[in-house]
């Protein structure tokens, strides 16, 4: 519960639409309904109602994925994460 899965990681970089646990780690980086679809921990049937919801809404997914994947480009992506590491081992380096 403290740390985004990496499986969510991979969805957004993967384009796809992610649902994932509702957790403080989750809100830290993602929007629910923007990023992703967020459930409560352990909601069998709350996810199986996103997933329905899904299917029958493509609109709702392809934004999801647009979204998701607008976001993993502007933070999450290795080119920015890397410049970061980057910036911040070079102060250390001083």
């Amino acid at each position: 519960l403290r740390a985004i899965p990496n499986k969510v990681y991979e969805g957004l970089a993967a384009k796809k639409a992610v649902i994932t646990a509702d957790t403080r780690a989750s809100r830290e980086l993602l929007v629910d309904g923007v990023h992703c679809l967020m459930v409560p921990t352990g909601d069998g049937l709350e996810i199986a109602k996103k997933i329905l919801y899904l299917k029958n809404n493509p609109e709702k997914m392809q934004s999801l994925e647009e979204g998701g994947y607008g976001l993993y480009k502007e933070k999450c992506s290795q080119h920015v994460l890397g410049k970061q590491l980057l910036t911040i081992l070079s102060a250390y380096a001083k």
